[in-house]
């Protein structure tokens, strides 16, 4: 007998809550499954939390899927249904679990954590829990007669085709303020004017080659290179192919595909040439990606542009050799100008974003001016993304950095709600310019003019206090400010 299993989403991100879904119905377990989320760290309601404790009365055990961003919600959830249902098991899983597991593991109302990805330690839980002995599950830590059992690491499913592609919005029910209703619509529709609506978020793989100082994927490599597990593992092409046209031939409302892969481009030639091929002829859809500038070549970009490219998204976030250092991140910014010289040439239809990362407590102004003036240099169409720099609990680079609190996550992001930022001026100088760059209004970044920005660069000593403030306003005015944080 095993036991009934309701997860609970409290971000709008589905890709890791999907696969869960996606696997415990393969393997005959059902899955009721509630999307609740919220806009960043805004809490829920006790209308909210009386409608969601009402639609998991028959279920033994309750994941909960978080990120940083939403943990004080879903903890404030947790919270709530372990008061009005002590008997009932409650999991907590997410990148900010793996990153900080015992952190978490502390707080009240979590039973348990999970440590990696979750798929083959949830089905092991739902399958023990009914019969008492489940406290040694790899991959789990439990809190029990108030101590912590730690288990090792359940090494991850190597083969990506072994969770079949049951699109997750046909499962799940949606939180209104009227209770949860079923989706319809199984298109994503981000509000958003640089994201595409109307596309399905796909992953086709896990993993990247990179270990950056700030990212999770620092700990999950290590954590794979203790379960020798490959580092990136990718469906097959005859697999995702197959699977994403039985979801879309019935939704004209899907109009694009968005893959949410790392590096989509870490697939060799063979590989890419073998997806054009199965893409074209099933799917022949526009499609977007995210990559790293370093495993993009001509002939990549050739290949997925006869596919459907339509989109990339390069995580840049610094040219500085210092901040790349500290961040242990190599030099891509030649490969962006290249790429961008080259679509342009090619006349590809390709909008190609740029992430920068600013708000840092490790950079002088020197290292900011450095993105600015390159960005200033850059050749061809582009879109420039602005993000803070999180220090997320538990990753490497926070625990360089020591606010000697105790607590420093809170601390920390409490600083950025407020909108305290490290380099004040010219990293909101660098915010202002995000937005789109063409051709054919070379001199125009953003919400500023080339002039404007030599000026803000020329005059911040004798008009410091002045300027803060129109860069403030200018920042309001980008196209893309109130998106990305």
């Amino acid at each position: 007998m095993i036991a009934n299993f309701s997860l609970i989403n409290t971000t709008k991100t589905t890709l890791g809550p999907a696969s869960l879904c996606q696997y415990l119905i393969s393997k005959g377990i059902e899955v009721n499954t509630l999307y609740v989320p919220k806009d960043n760290n805004e809490l829920y309601n006790q209308n909210e939390l009386s409608l969601i404790a009402s639609e998991i009365l028959d279920f033994d055990i309750i994941g909960f899927s978080s990120f940083t961003i939403s943990e004080e919600r879903t903890l404030q959830l947790m919270r709530h249904i372990k008061m009005q249902y002590p008997n009932k098991h409650l999991i907590l899983g997410g990148p900010n679990v793996i990153l900080d597991p015992e952190r978490l593991l502390n707080e009240i109302g979590v039973d348990s954590v999970c440590i990696h990805e979750g798929e083959i330690p949830l089905e092991n839980l739902v399958n023990k829990y009914l019969d008492g002995n489940y406290t040694d599950i790899d991959g789990l830590w439990f809190k029990k007669d108030g101590l912590i059992i730690k288990n090792p690491f359940q090494k991850p499913l190597q083969i990506l085709d072994d969770i079949p592609f049951i699109y997750y919005k046909k499962n799940y029910k949606r939180l209104t303020a009227n209770g949860f209703i079923k989706e319809t619509n199984l298109a994503e529709t981000p509000d958003n004017p640089c994201m595409p609506n109307n596309s399905i978020y796909v992953m086709a793989s896990r993993g990247c080659q990179f270990s950056c100082s700030y990212c999770i994927n620092h700990t999950i490599n290590d954590i794979n290179k203790k379960t020798n597990s490959k580092i990136i593992r990718k469906r097959s092409n005859r697999k995702l192919i197959s699977e994403l046209y039985d979801i879309i031939k019935n939704e004209p409302n899907i109009n694009a595909v968005f893959f949410f892969d790392d590096d989509f481009l870490i697939r060799s030639e063979a590989e890419l040439k073998g997806f054009e091929c199965e893409y074209k002829n099933k799917i022949n859809r526009p499609f977007y990606i995210f990559a790293h500038p370093n495993s993009t070549t001509k002939s990549k970009i050739d290949i997925c542009y006869s596919a459907g490219l339509r989109s990339i998204e390069y995580g840049l976030q610094t040219v500085s050799s210092g901040i790349l250092n500290k961040y242990e991140r190599k030099d891509s910014s030649q490969m962006i100008i290249e790429t961008l010289q080259y679509t342009k040439e090619s006349g590809y239809n390709i909008t190609i974003s740029i992430d920068f990362i600013t708000n840092s407590p490790f950079e002088t102004d020197a290292d900011i001016l450095e993105n600015i003036n390159f960005i200033l240099n850059l050749p061809g169409d582009f879109i420039v993304y602005v993000h803070n720099l999180h220090l997320f609990p538990g990753s490497k680079l926070r625990k360089q950095f020591d606010c000697g609190t105790g607590n420093e996550n809170k601390e920390y992001q409490n600083n950025i709600i407020e909108g305290k930022v490290f380099n004040e001026y010219f990293s909101k100088l660098l915010m202002a310019m995000q937005g789109y760059h063409t051709d054919s209004e070379p001199d125009k970044f953003g919400s500023l003019t080339r002039k404007e920005i030599y000026y803000f660069i020329e005059t911040k000593t004798i008009s410091y206090l002045e300027n803060l403030t129109m860069l403030n306003n200018k920042i309001t005015l980008t196209d893309v400010a109130a998106h990305y944080v």
